[in-house]
């Protein structure tokens, strides 16, 4: 997803990056992404995927980190916006 080895040791380093967020990368990353772009045309805003993450998880029955700062970067990257 255009994230690297460094930007993950930096963000487990400050605690920005949970073990859930690495979890929910590797398994449902994309997933997560069909459902993005079939919702929104274009690239969403940081509200928009904050919101789209959060119906996912409601729909799929998934937990979310507190945190979704991370995930929220990671996507944008992927959709076209970082």
């Amino acid at each position: 997803m255009g994230i690297t080895e460094e930007d993950i040791q930096e963000g487990m380093d400050t605690g920005q990056i949970t073990e859930l967020d690495l979890q929910i990368l590797n398994e449902e990353a994309d997933d997560i992404l069909k459902y993005i772009e079939g919702k929104v045309e274009g690239t969403p805003t940081q509200m928009q995927l904050y919101s789209l993450l959060s119906d996912w998880a409601d729909e799929n029955n998934k937990r979310l980190p507190y945190n979704m700062n991370f995930l929220i970067k990671g996507f944008q990257r992927v959709l076209g916006d970082g």
